[in-house]
């Protein structure tokens, strides 16, 4: 059997939907949550409004804000 990769922009959804859970099960921790809230200033100083790392945090909060289920 061949596996084959999907297209690409079906793999840029699947590293999106990835990175998500990903980050959901994170922010179960409380420890990562109160982390996140208390670097969150540092970050926004620290990184350039338009390069991965923004795309990344800009992701991780959307999470965050997440209500915890």
């Amino acid at each position: 059997m061949r596996l084959t990769q999907p297209p690409i922009s079906s793999r840029a959804d699947c590293h999106a939907f990835d990175v998500r859970a990903q980050l959901r099960y994170f922010f179960t921790s409380r420890a990562f949550r109160e982390y996140w809230s208390a670097t969150r200033t540092k970050r926004l100083v620290a990184i350039a409004d338009n390069g991965p790392e923004a795309a990344f945090f800009r992701l991780a909060e959307e999470v965050y804000r997440e209500p915890i289920s």
